[in-house]
């Protein structure tokens, strides 16, 4: 009571100036020691901080980080590089082309792309998925039968949103919720799943529900999604890594504009080590990899959506309604090439256009390859031979350059990917009816690609099939007989045992009409 006296009086007292400015410190002294109490200034620093992230993260060097803490090099496969000069690496080696990652972010400034921006906060950090518990969502048994489409004769895929968590060293993938069901899904993430040979060597996933209470924590929290493929199958046949994988992996992950992770099982550090360049134009994160022999691993990453499986079409095509040049133009971004489009018209007459011979040092060979540049030279074409080899970048820079390409069926044929647009593709068939897998395999995606294809179907005395075989053997007189033993057998027969003994004469025609198109354009 007496100090109330006392400042009652003292109020009184006091001028009217004097007043106010004891009034504002006494308020100034409540408000400050409200706020070293509750501390409600942290919700608006982290806001503020939020900002000053997201408008930092458009300098080139915040760009490519992730949102994840430290990961050992056993959990996480570093193939940062937009240089060939990892092709020379040790498999064996922990990191893949550790020396360029950090070049990364300087690095991938040489790649634009022409795709629709990306919306903001994209990428937010710190999430905590497992505090989420009080949002678990309730998931019936067919909302989760829906969240997988067998229905696709090439590839099953599968997505989960929400509290997605990945074990690193197990084939498995949960989707935490309240559930009414307690199915699962298995899956094997490779797009030829009509074919047992292929799907033998892909690693299965198991997809299951799991509660909030029985679910690991997370130790690496993301806030871009993942996909989840296989490297297993025919990964290492030129065509079928790209039909196979890389294809399906351009039309799955394109809409995320770089900001999707890629977690790969049956790893091979080489193949992914061939393809770098692909693999960074689609992530700008590092690769993640499954790896089931290192029990040690606590590592679980945790995701707000995930992909399991790629989209698949026919072989190397996209999706009905999508032109293949799509890719293509994906590629030249990614490989650096400089050629959108071949030798122009009015330049024919100041330089030779220039035609690419797929060689073949096994089988499906020209065995008189020597006529048929002589004969390419003589119409008036610059020729150049060469065997499609294991340094992606540097061939597709040699194929770039090139206004005509011409090989025998088979999986080099494959670098008509990068191929000017409007470039003439020029595919010899071998003897055999081999009609479906011609036109299935190369001519329909060179169509799609926008390229002038052209078509040379052999006669029987251009096979060498015919020293062995005869014309009178059912391999001549009635192919379609050999086929019904099996696709291992007419392989064995048509793609295995078969060179090709061109008749340059008859073939001249078909490299005299490549030279109209060019004109033409």
């Amino acid at each position: 009571m007496g100090y109330e006296k006392t400042l009652a009086r003292s109020f009184r007292q006091a001028e009217p100036q004097k007043l106010t400015f004891g009034l504002l410190l006494v308020c100034f002294i409540v408000l400050l020691t409200y706020l070293s109490i509750s501390k409600p200034y942290d919700a608006i620093l982290s806001a503020i901080n939020l900002k000053l992230s997201s408008a930092d993260s458009a300098l080139s060097d915040l760009m490519n980080k992730d949102t994840m803490s430290n990961v050992s090099g056993k959990e996480n496969a570093i193939v940062e590089s937009k240089t060939a000069g990892c092709s020379n690496i040790s498999s064996k080696s922990v990191h893949l082309c550790q020396s360029n990652v950090m070049q990364r972010n300087s690095s991938s400034a040489d790649i634009s792309f022409d795709l629709p921006p990306l919306s903001e906060g994209d990428e937010v950090k710190n999430i905590q998925y497992f505090d989420m518990a009080k949002d678990e969502p309730i998931i019936n048994p067919e909302k989760w039968k829906s969240m997988c489409d067998y229905s696709n004769r090439r590839s099953d895929v599968c997505e989960l949103t929400g509290d997605v968590r990945i074990p690193i060293n197990q084939r498995s993938v949960l989707l935490v919720a309240k559930s009414q069901s307690n199915d699962s899904h298995k899956i094997r993430p490779y797009a030829r799943k009509s074919d047992p040979s292929a799907m033998s060597n892909v690693a299965q996933f198991t997809l299951r529900l799991s509660q909030i209470n029985d679910s690991p924590l997370c130790t690496h929290n993301h806030s871009s999604p993942a996909i989840v493929f296989s490297v297993g199958g025919y990964a290492g046949n030129y065509f079928h890594d790209f039909s196979d994988i890389l294809l399906p992996l351009f039309q799955t992950s394109l809409t995320f504009h770089g900001k999707v992770h890629f977690l790969v099982s049956n790893f091979r550090w080489w193949w992914v080590n061939k393809y770098l360049a692909i693999f960074q134009g689609l992530s700008q994160y590092e690769i993640l990899i499954f790896n089931e022999a290192d029990n040690n691993s606590s590592a679980i990453h945790c995701f707000p959506k995930a992909i399991i499986g790629l989209h698949s079409n026919n072989d190397l095509m996209l999706k009905k309604g999508d032109s293949m040049v799509q890719f293509t133009e994906f590629l030249r971004r990614a490989y650096l090439l400089e050629r959108k489009e071949p030798i122009k018209p009015e330049e024919l007459g100041v330089k030779k256009p220039r035609l690419l011979i797929i060689a073949r040092s096994h089988t499906r060979r020209f065995v008189n390859l020597e006529k048929i540049v002589k004969m390419g030279e003589k119409l008036g074409f610059e020729v150049l031979v060469a065997e499609a080899e294991g340094n992606v970048v540097r061939f597709a820079r040699v194929v770039n350059t090139c206004d005509v390409m011409m090989g025998v069926h088979g999986a080099g044929l494959t670098n008509l990917v990068f191929l000017p647009t409007n470039a003439v593709f020029i595919q010899v068939v071998p003897w055999g009816k081999l009609d479906w897998i011609s036109n299935t395999y190369f001519k329909e995606p060179a169509i799609s690609m926008k390229l002038k294809y052209l078509q040379y179907d052999i006669k029987e005395e251009e096979s060498t099939l015919m020293e062995i075989y005869g014309r009178d053997d059912p391999v001549f007189r009635d192919p379609y007989s050999i086929h019904k033993l099996g696709w291992e057998r007419m392989k064995a027969i048509y793609l295995e045992k078969q060179n090709v003994k061109l008749n340059v004469k008859r073939f001249r025609g078909v490299l005299v009409e490549a030279m109209k198109l060019l004109r033409q354009r």
